[in-house]
């Protein structure tokens, strides 16, 4: 969700979607974790002093691609939601997003106050952020093969980069000149894969008292069953980015409500959808079942994660992003930074609230309705996949945008961005390394 403030556009570290439970991580898990009371790490901690590299933004006439960027064979892998809990990392899977109430306007919520999350994953893994997508995809594919729908599990070595939506939408503002904030981006080579790492200064901060987003979401949305208790819901899905095989995790902030099945829904069902609904009533579904129950799984050394089966999954065709913006905002043309958001997840409705102060009198829906070009993104993850390839999976590489540059550090520990049980889901049964999707 992206939250703007009634006293002008909020700057990217303000727009955090959930208030952070009275829970705290873990101190087996969560050393690592900055309080609201200490600084904001610096974004050159643990790195070596001089870059290994510096890129440059592509010409697209400089590019091997010649076709505008597409995403083809979207595939639905797996999701979770996050609940609250006082004894370890807890997430739901595959979970449900929050259901959108479509209640009219105009209504009035409160300011936002207290605390949020900025990056919920690197909250409760500062080390290893991408556990719980990896963990959540197996659970599910599992519950598939288990059901008979699916006879083998997801073959993590045919993908050919890992990342949250985050990272690709934070290369895109490079690339069009529009970093507001210097960005940093931990990645490492595994197997033939190379895995994106979410960095932030810091996990969770106050908020302002100026931006309504999240109160927006709470009136307007219900949480679906099972998820009562969850901080947050994500979705990991698989594409085909002209040649690139990505591996994609965002956050949902809604999706439209189960609607009874009709000729009118069913015509507007796609391949995609057939296997979601398909899916939600399997094994994995716990609609109408008994309590969830929760397993602790451990991931590596002293990292464990609390996992139970609930929650139903929902069509991709349903997915919603919601945003807040005041009244005299709205004439800002922000869907250029909009636009990528719903491309690179493939979220299909995009739901502004119009407010002044609070008091919400619009809520503008729009459709993902065309494609714009992203040649120079694709061009810069095939240059950054080559150079982790060359690196190997010993490299320990980062990312660092200051000042509009992008230079490439090396990082002064050998500490992996995932548990080598982990690591391994993505190791080739040959030691050849292919360069495809280059």
């Amino acid at each position: 969700m992206s939250f703007y403030s009634s006293r002008g556009s909020s700057s990217p570290a303000q727009r955090y979607r959930y208030r952070i439970p009275t829970v705290r991580p873990p101190p087996s898990t969560t050393a690592a974790v900055p309080s609201l009371a200490e600084n904001e790490r610096d974004i050159t901690e643990g790195l070596l002093p001089v870059p290994i590299q510096t890129f440059k933004i592509p010409r697209a006439d400089t590019l091997v691609l010649t076709d505008p960027v597409k995403i083809r064979d979207l595939q639905y892998l797996g999701s979770y939601n996050w609940i609250g809990s006082k004894d370890q990392p807890t997430i739901l899977v595959p979970g449900s997003p929050p259901e959108w109430r479509n209640i009219t306007t105009p209504f009035t919520v409160a300011a936002d106050v207290g605390t949020s999350f900025a990056d919920q994953n690197s909250h409760w893994f500062p080390s290893a952020n991408l556990v719980p997508l990896i963990v959540a995809v197996n659970t599910v594919q599992r519950s598939q093969s288990e059901s008979g729908s699916s006879t083998k599990s997801f073959d993590w070595s045919s993908v050919d980069l890992v990342t949250d939506r985050n990272g690709l939408r934070k290369l895109l503002r490079w690339i069009n000149g529009t970093a507001e904030r210097d960005f940093r981006i931990d990645l490492q080579l595994a197997g033939n894969t190379v895995i994106f790492s979410r960095w932030e200064k810091s996990t969770q901060a106050a908020m302002s008292g100026f931006t309504f987003g999240f109160n927006f979401e709470e009136k307007t949305t219900n949480p679906a069953k099972d998820c009562e208790g969850s901080t947050g819901h994500h979705r990991i899905v698989k594409y085909d980015l002209n040649g690139l095989k990505v591996v994609v995790r965002f956050e949902v902030d809604a999706c439209l409500p189960p609607v009874v099945s009709s000729s009118t829904n069913r015509n507007r069902s796609s391949t995609i959808d057939d296997l979601t609904l398909a899916l939600s009533s399997t094994s994995i579904s716990s609609k109408s079942g008994p309590p969830v129950t929760f397993t602790s799984i451990p991931v590596g050394g002293a990292l464990s994660l609390r996992v139970g089966e609930g929650g139903s999954v929902v069509p991709q065709t349903s997915l919603i992003e919601l945003s807040t913006r005041s009244r005299k905002r709205l004439v800002d043309n922000r869907w250029k930074e909009d636009f990528p958001q719903l491309f690179l997840s493939q979220t299909p409705y995009h739901y502004l609230g119009a407010h002044d102060s609070g008091h919400f009198y619009e809520i503008q829906k729009r459709e993902k309705t065309c494609q714009s070009s992203f040649t120079k993104l694709r061009g810069v993850l095939g240059l950054i996949r080559e150079v982790a390839i060359d690196h190997g999976e010993q490299g320990r590489l980062s990312l660092v945008c200051r000042g509009g540059k992008l230079e490439l550090y090396g990082r002064r520990d050998d500490n992996s961005l995932l548990p080598e049980s982990l690591i391994r889901l993505f190791r080739l049964s040959s030691s050849n390394i292919r360069r495809k999707g280059t």
